[in-house]
């Protein structure tokens, strides 16, 4: 499982800012360090572990492949869709929020979501299916 900083390659967080002049490319959304570092120690008590990664948030899924070694180029460890949206609603709500996700496919290390193996396919619904849904009441728990 992973707790994310995200690159926002999408143009949704635009709408989010007091002006659409005030977007800026490509921004590093960060979650709250303290908040993120709560939910880690709240993992490792549950044996979880969560690694601490960044991510490149498209909006289009489809052009990722055609522009793969470009977002490369940004350091991210993972590509998907929607973290640095999650991140600017929240400060707009002003609550503490993590990303949590658990991979199902990474393109840029050749792990592919079709035509897994019956083990990895295993380790990752019961990830998200048990492991997953555990920590998020244990989070919800949280006093903010």
């Amino acid at each position: 499982m992973y707790a994310l900083i995200s690159v926002a390659g999408t143009l949704a967080n635009t709408y989010l800012k007091d002006s659409i002049k005030d977007y800026i490319p490509f921004e590093k959304i960060y979650p709250e360090p303290e908040y993120v570092d709560r939910v880690i120690r709240l993992a490792e008590e549950r044996n979880v572990t969560i690694k601490k990664a960044s991510v490149f948030c498209t909006d289009s899924i489809v052009m990722e492949y055609t522009h793969l070694e470009e977002i490369k180029s940004f350091g991210t460890d993972l590509i998907e869709m929607e973290t640095s949206t999650f991140y600017e609603i929240a400060k707009l709500m002003e609550l503490p929020a993590i990303a949590l996700l658990v991979v199902s496919d990474n393109s840029a290390a050749g792990v592919p979501l079709v035509g897994r193996s019956e083990e990895i396919q295993r380790i990752y619904e019961y990830s998200r299916k048990v492991v997953l849904i555990d920590l998020i009441y244990k989070i919800a728990c949280l006093e903010v």
